[in-house]
Parts: structure tokens; sequence; C-alpha cells
């Protein structure tokens, strides 16, 4: 598995290791902007895989074209590149697209250990399918993000990683919530 990879499910891991069921199912009351029902440790990474999945089932289409987009990136989608993949800034209180909200896969109650194995295979698969794609495209931008634009399998990678460092605060205050209560 790639070393960005690694680093995500390393971090997760640790965060993960030793809970029980009951502690992965645990929300906060409310949740950062107060206007809607916070996530569990168990829907953060849920919500993480969804977007694995979404991504993988994206390369697939792409490796199936075996051609890459014809799209070009807007000077929009170069400013959020640099802003979020480049320098790794995440906006707060941005909602999750429908496809990738948790509650989508009809989980049983998991360990924080199930998590972190669920994770790191779901991992595997969208790193073998961005190999795949930097085997057949290189290093040119081949699958629009939709709301970055084109991306390099690199650039992919480095979104994925800034993502799940984002949701690693998420999980601390879930955390720090729910311990308090």
């Amino acid at each position: 598995m790639h070393a960005i990879f690694q680093d995500i499910h390393r971090l997760y891991r640790a965060g993960l290791a030793g809970k029980d069921c009951a502690a992965c199912q645990l929300r906060p009351a409310h949740s950062r902007d107060g206007k809607e029902a916070a996530w569990s440790t168990q829907e953060v990474v849920e919500h993480l895989v969804l977007t694995y999945r979404n991504t993988g089932a994206l390369m697939d289409r792409y490796i199936e074209r075996n051609a890459p987009t014809q799209r070009r990136p807007h000077l929009k989608h170069r400013a959020l590149q640099l802003l979020v993949i480049r320098c790794g800034g995440f906006p707060r209180g941005v909602r999750a697209p429908e496809a990738v909200v948790p509650g989508k896969t009809d989980l049983p109650a998991m360990t924080g250990d199930e998590l972190s194995a669920w994770m790191k295979t779901e991992l595997e698969n969208l790193d073998a399918k961005l190999d795949k794609c930097s085997q057949l495209f290189g290093k040119q931008s081949f699958a629009p993000h939709f709301i970055f634009g084109p991306l390099t399998t690199e650039q992919w990678r480095r979104f994925h990683f800034v993502h799940a460092r984002h949701h690693l605060k998420q999980l601390k205050r879930i955390r720090k919530q729910t311990a308090a209560a």
C-alpha cells in the first residue's frame, strides 16, 4: 500500500485500537455547527470507506475506458486544489455529498479493531485501482473530482489523506464529548 495510505491507516488504527462496539457507537450531543446530529466513530469510518468506494468506482470507469478525461481544470479548480490538496486546508462545515453520508451500508455495530481492519481493506482496494490508473495514465490528470476537477493519481491520494486527517479532528471531538458525558 502507498505510504500516504499507510499513514492514514496508522493514524486511525491508533485512535480505534481496543475500542469496544459501544464506544464506537457513541455520538456527541450535537455536531460542531449544532444544526444536525453528530456522527459516531463508526459513522466517521463508514463515511471515509464510502468515499474510498466512490473514488474506486470512478477509477474503474476510467480504467475500463482506458482513456483520461478530456476536461481541463478551471481557475477555480486550481485554486481549490492548491488550498486543499497541496496545502492541506480542509474547510469545516461542508456537508458530505449524499452518496457518502453514513447509514448506507447497514453495518452491524463494530469494534475499533474491526473498523480499522475494514478501513485498511478499503484503502488497499483503492490503492490498487490508483496504481492501475498510474500505469495507464502516468502523471497526467485523468479523472475529475466533483469539486477539484481533474486530478492526477498523486492528487487523489493526497486528497484522501487531507480528508481523513480532517475527520481525525472529529474523532477527537467525539472522544472528548462522550468522555465528559
